[in-house]
């Protein structure tokens, strides 16, 4: 099937997210927790608004990957003190002021991504992984098991690799790893491999205070493979839902 058409229009962040057709991995792990909580996921998926903890983090995913549109969407807030009836004002008016597609950062945000930014940018190995390659790249594809529609959007793809960006509280090997198993990049990581056609998925992570460590993580073949197990698994559940074949909420762990 060609997918290019699919491809265009989800490289926009709201047609990509606001779009159900296509399942992406976060959706996959919506449902993993409970039909319920997907089925609510997408009932009211207009309602939800960024937390500051997404924005900080979709600013320095931009801050590295398209700096112009960093520079485009983000604003530097007024350091006013809201508890005041001036500071209120200041504040209303500052926020008036900015266009649809502008947020606000706070100056402190502003200096943790500008500093983090330059670490990952300065390292040879990171900034070597992020040259020559295409960021924000889209894929859209059927799975072949299961013929589900799926899409998926990289944060860098490199010859034969994937690099994806992570802020974290701890950067420690067994820190990161915590991360891998509770948010489940290791079912991302073959998701998006499997996507565009890659090998070797990479995990550059960052913290979020100072001193902001970084490590760069490479998914070892073995946990793409559960991975790949773990996202299959649920596509062909999926399935069943989409068909409505499933015949018991009772999951066999």
């Amino acid at each position: 099937m060609d997918f290019s058409k699919e491809k265009e229009q989800f490289r926009d962040d709201e047609q990509y997210y606001s779009d159900f057709e296509y399942v992406t991995n976060s959706q996959l792990g919506w449902f993993d927790k409970s039909i319920s909580f997907y089925e609510y996921r997408r009932k009211y998926a207009d309602k939800f608004s960024p937390t500051q903890p997404m924005i900080f983090g979709d600013a320095f995913h931009k801050s590295i990957l398209e700096p112009d549109k960093f520079k485009e969407t983000f604003v530097m807030a007024p350091n006013v003190d809201r508890r005041t009836k001036k500071g209120k004002e200041e504040w209303s008016e500052f926020i008036s002021s900015l266009s649809p597609h502008q947020k606000a950062l706070t100056a402190n945000e502003y200096d943790d991504i500008y500093i983090m930014s330059d670490i990952i940018m300065s390292d040879r190995e990171a900034s070597g992984l992020l040259s020559n390659g295409v960021a924000e790249d889209v894929a859209v594809w059927k799975d072949p098991q299961t013929g589900v529609l799926c899409k998926g959007k990289a944060d860098y793809v490199g010859q034969d690799y994937i690099v994806d960006l992570k802020t974290t509280r701890d950067c420690s090997i067994q820190g990161f790893l915590d991360s891998c198993k509770k948010y489940g990049y290791f079912r991302q990581s073959a998701f998006y491999c499997d996507a565009f056609g890659v090998t070797t998925f990479y995990f550059i992570a960052i913290e979020k205070t100072s001193p902001y460590i970084m490590n760069i993580f490479m998914v070892h073949p073995k946990r793409l493979d559960d991975g790949r197990f773990e996202y299959q698994t649920i596509l062909t559940r999926y399935k069943k839902y989409l068909d409505g074949t499933i015949e018991s909420n009772i999951i066999v762990l």
